[in-house]
């Protein structure tokens, strides 16, 4: 072995470190809404590439609980591939769920557990809010979002807010508006419920089993005996 050949295994992998940031440098550089402004003609099978080694390394800091590496490389990824929904939404349940379960493993009483949850789900909402910026017309995005309202923070009124962003997006499932209506009663808004239901269940097409129409204006008859009833 020449003189200098035993650090030379670290010099290659300081090398391929070097020469990829440089290339995703080169990714970022031009990098705009819809993709526009790239000076490289290749760029966005480069940006793709990239932001799949970013999500797997956000992946293997995730398995070491890597909080720090886990939050970089997700910024990596979604700033490379902003138009890929999985980062932005696994990246929040990461963020929210994962985070918050490591931290609290250390604690017992409910008030720092209140907070752990809290600033993991502000940092996964922070999350979701930049992923709406790239897809306002994904109702995913607002699903999740209203998911860890109140998993993690138990706030209905936050939750139900979400849902009805989500309700707005063309892609909204069927559900949405049931949840959302189930989310108004808990909220003690039945008026609100009953109407957003009479409304929800004329769109929803009879033919299609996952509209559950039946379940739809069985909730409309008990609220209307439940309204009646209080007056």
């Amino acid at each position: 072995m020449r003189k200098g050949d035993v650090n030379r295994p670290g010099r290659i992998r300081d090398r391929v470190g070097l020469v990829f940031g440089v290339w995703v440098a080169a990714c970022l550089s031009g990098l705009e809404p819809e993709g526009a402004g790239s000076p490289f003609p290749h760029q966005g099978g480069f940006r793709a590439f990239a932001a799949d080694v970013k999500w797997i390394s956000a992946y293997q800091a995730w398995q070491n609980r890597d909080e720090y590496r886990v939050k970089q490389e997700l910024a990596w990824a979604t700033r490379l591939a902003p138009g890929n929904l999985i980062y932005w939404l696994e990246g929040a349940r990461m963020l929210g769920y994962d985070v918050a379960a490591w931290r609290r493993e250390d604690h017992s009483q409910a008030d720092p557990i209140r907070k752990i949850n809290r600033t993991a789900f502000e940092s996964a909402r922070k999350h979701l809010a930049a992923g709406e910026i790239w897809h306002p017309e994904r109702a995913a995005l607002p699903i999740e979002e209203a998911i860890l309202q109140l998993r993690l923070v138990d706030d209905v009124a936050a939750a139900e807010q979400a849902m009805a962003r989500a309700q707005q997006c063309a892609d909204a499932p069927y559900f949405v508006a049931r949840v959302r209506a189930e989310l108004l009663i808990k909220l003690g808004r039945e008026r609100e419920a009953l109407i957003l239901l009479e409304s929800e269940l004329e769109r929803l097409p009879r033919s299609d089993p996952r509209a559950l129409v039946d379940v739809v204006e069985q909730r409309i008859a008990d609220l209307r005996v439940r309204l009646a009833e209080t007056g």
